[in-house]
């Protein structure tokens, strides 16, 4: 028998390599293939058995009862965490009311007392004697929740009988919510 080859080097090897890459892509088809029938099948049977379990969970005496306490348990848990979400940036204006209420000396009378949410202190008021203001002036400046207290020295001229105002920063770190 005689062999004739009349194909060159260069494209015999590129005849062999296309063969490889003919029978690689077969491969991959089969197992493209195969993949694809083994995920129907198991999402096939997942279904089944998610039925099954359905239909045994309603044969559980209570099951139903579990179910609506199950459902009431994260209806809690998501209200709590709704709620635990917000207080992070709730303010209580009560304790800092309550601290300039109980360090105020009884003969200064507040006129007005405006806090905002940015943390300023406008306090206005009279004072029966200069005392009794720096002594109020002083308890403001020792307290938790104010810094910066600012009493105008013109508002320490007259000695009795003062009409006074003040500026004072909160300590709004101090204000937040502790859960």
């Amino acid at each position: 028998m005689i062999r004739l080859n009349l194909l060159s080097a260069k494209e015999k090897k590129y005849f062999t390599i296309s063969r490889f890459m003919n029978i690689w892509r077969e491969i991959l088809w089969i197992i493209l293939i195969f993949m694809l029938v083994n995920s129907i099948v198991l999402v096939g049977g997942r279904k089944l058995l998610q039925n099954q379990l359905g239909q045994y969970a309603n044969d559980i005496p209570g099951a139903r009862e579990i179910e609506k306490v199950n459902i009431d348990i994260r209806m809690a848990n998501e209200w709590i965490a709704f709620h635990l979400g917000w207080h992070r940036y709730y303010i209580s204006w009560l304790v800092p009311l309550l601290e300039i209420a109980k360090i105020t000396p009884s003969s200064i009378t507040l006129v007005s007392l405006n806090m905002s949410s940015d943390g300023t202190v406008a306090i206005t008021g009279t004072a029966d004697f200069r005392n009794d203001l720096i002594v109020f002036r002083d308890n403001l400046k020792n307290s938790d929740f104010l810094t910066e207290v600012d009493l105008p020295l013109q508002n320490l001229t007259a000695s009795k009988n003062i009409i006074f105002s003040m500026r004072a920063k909160l300590k709004l770190d101090n204000l937040k919510l502790k859960l």
